[in-house]
């Protein structure tokens, strides 16, 4: 049916024809009515099979169904050479650099990156928290 209905937009970018337009939109209507009908019924089913079988998960799938996410903390923090840096908003998007790092050359180096910009290169050692060790 989605197929269907890719066709027909496709012939109606090469016709421009208002009937096929028209024939689009119902397909399309049609289409996007039966997959919200198949969403609440999916989730209907599998609330009612966790309130049967484990009604630890209702919440789980109740949370799924209206697309909520558990959001991450609005603050961290992270020690720089011994300074404890904290940070309000979203955390940063941070990337690993592959290889060796620190005196050890046993940690993975990490780039930290605040609104697109390099903040800081964070070493990651076995011991607890991070530090800033002269990354390699």
């Amino acid at each position: 049916m989605i197929e269907d209905k890719n066709k027909l937009f496709a012939l109606f970018l090469k016709t421009r024809k208002p009937s096929i337009l028209a024939e689009f939109k119902k397909l399309r209507n049609r289409i996007t009515s039966e997959l919200r009908k198949a969403k609440v019924q999916y989730f209907q089913q599998l609330i009612q099979d966790a309130s049967t079988s484990r009604p630890d998960r209702i919440w789980k799938i109740v949370n799924d169904a209206l697309g909520l996410r558990t959001a991450a903390p609005n603050q961290f923090q992270m020690t720089v050479q011994g300074d404890l840096r904290q940070h309000q908003g979203p955390r940063p998007a941070a990337a690993t650099r592959r290889g060796p790092c620190g005196p050890r050359g046993e940690g993975a180096a990490t780039l930290v990156y605040y609104g697109g910009r390099r903040a800081d290169a964070v070493c990651v050692h076995p011991e607890p928290g991070p530090s800033l060790l002269g990354c390699t």
